[in-house]
């Protein structure tokens, strides 16, 4: 009896034991595989942080690059406007007197100075002008003699009052149509000088009063130049403006030196470029119901003409914020995200045309989430979560396509 009992009590210990140690081998098996678990996840984690694209993705995909920018998104005035020119720097050129277009020296879009000849014009009054002058000037020498001769003969008690009036009329009358044919052949551009000294001009020359460039023509070679009409259009485009419509409600928060803020029409990038106010209209126009405001550029831009479009913003504030262009910032479920080239790529790779050369050369983008801010004008305020290089440059145009790539490689890592 005895011994049965030893031997219950010494089967129920081995049990205990065998028990024992599967558990502990158990326990030490789920704790290697939740080790790997979690190393996988932070493989998986480390994945997401960035994507790869080939050269021909990249070409493919239309991707774009560019830095951070500073803007004052806040404080702002929206307008639109146009470029414009003062009346000082245009000129319409018309005939002073009519006449014959006999010769066109210019041609749009010429660049021309003051005094440059644009045509030449012949009329027969020309001729009978200059010949009217030339009388007027021989007889002057005449008359001024006479009178000062009868002026003498009255202060002397001998001449005739009457006559000496009459003299005086006849000199001073001739003096005023010379004064009056000087004036009319300046007009014409002829020297009264060189009038008296050589041969009368058949034609006469129509100048440039301004220097600019020839932006209309409307004559041509024959046909008779009307006073009324104009001939010729002369524009200096150094001092283009910006005009700006600014509305009721707005127009107390403008004034003079202001800031603005613009970009053209159809311009090739996004880039705002800078103004400043220098004048505010003191009357509302008709259609709209809005002021005129001018700013000078501050940037000046080639090709820039007058009547081309501008959309602007009159800042009233001072506060910048960094800024990407709002197609740089994807959202991701709760999350925003812009692309960054990764450090390792060169700026060169970048900027240069992707070839055919490099359509399998990789190019690694990191992921960076971002809590966005004002989106204002086609950019969107950033603000980071940590610090990043001043010389990064994120990818502008193409995250959605980025963004797309992220999400196949989460899918392919959940299978």
């Amino acid at each position: 009896m005895k011994l049965t009992i030893y031997l219950f009590a010494l089967l129920l210990t081995l049990g205990f034991t065998f028990s024992s140690c599967s558990n502990d081998h158990a326990n030490g098996n789920e704790t290697k595989s939740n080790e790997i678990s979690e190393a996988g996840g932070e493989d998986e984690h480390a994945e997401e942080e960035s994507v790869h694209l080939t050269g021909l993705q990249i070409e493919t995909a239309g991707i774009e690059f560019g830095t951070l920018e500073s803007l004052p998104l806040s404080g702002t005035i929206k307008t639109n406007g146009f470029l414009e020119l003062p009346p000082q720097n245009q000129a319409k050129i018309s005939a002073v007197l009519g006449g014959i277009v006999k010769n066109i020296y210019v041609r749009e879009g010429d660049s021309v100075n003051e005094g440059d000849v644009l045509a030449d014009l012949v009329n027969p009054l020309f001729s009978e002008m200059q010949a009217e002058y030339r009388k007027t000037a021989r007889q002057i020498g005449y008359l001024e003699t006479d009178f000062r001769r009868k002026e003498r003969l009255v202060n002397d008690e001998i001449g005739s009052q009457r006559e000496l009036q009459l003299a005086r009329s006849e000199y001073e009358s001739a003096l005023a149509d010379m004064q009056s044919l000087q004036s009319k052949l300046r007009m014409l551009n002829l020297d009264p000088e060189k009038v008296l000294e050589a041969e009368i001009a058949e034609s006469i020359q129509l100048k440039a009063p301004i220097g600019g460039f020839v932006r209309v023509i409307e004559t041509s070679i024959g046909q008779y130049a009307d006073p009324t009409i104009d001939l010729f259009e002369i524009v200096d485009n150094e001092h283009i403006h910006i005009d700006l419509l600014v509305y009721e409600k707005d127009i107390h928060r403008v004034r003079v030196d202001q800031e603005v803020l613009f970009k053209y029409t159809n311009q090739p990038n996004d880039q705002f470029y800078r103004a400043r106010i220098f004048s505010v209209g003191k009357a509302f126009e008709d259609n709209p119901r809005a002021v005129r405001v001018h700013a000078e550029i501050e940037e000046r831009q080639d090709g820039l003409l007058p009547g081309m479009f501008v959309e602007g913003r009159i800042v009233t504030g001072t506060t910048q914020s960094m800024v990407l262009p709002e197609d740089a910032v994807v959202r991701n479920g709760d999350e925003y995200l812009v692309f960054a080239l990764h450090e390792a790529d060169t700026p060169d790779q970048t900027e240069e045309d992707h070839g055919h050369a490099h359509e399998e050369e990789e190019m690694e983008f990191e992921v960076i989430m971002v809590r966005p801010g004002i989106n204002d004008g086609g950019y969107t305020e950033v603000r980071f979560f940590e610090p990043l290089p001043e010389d990064i440059r994120f990818v502008t145009k193409g995250a959605y396509y980025l963004l797309a790539e992220m999400k196949k490689g989460e899918g392919g890592h959940e299978h």
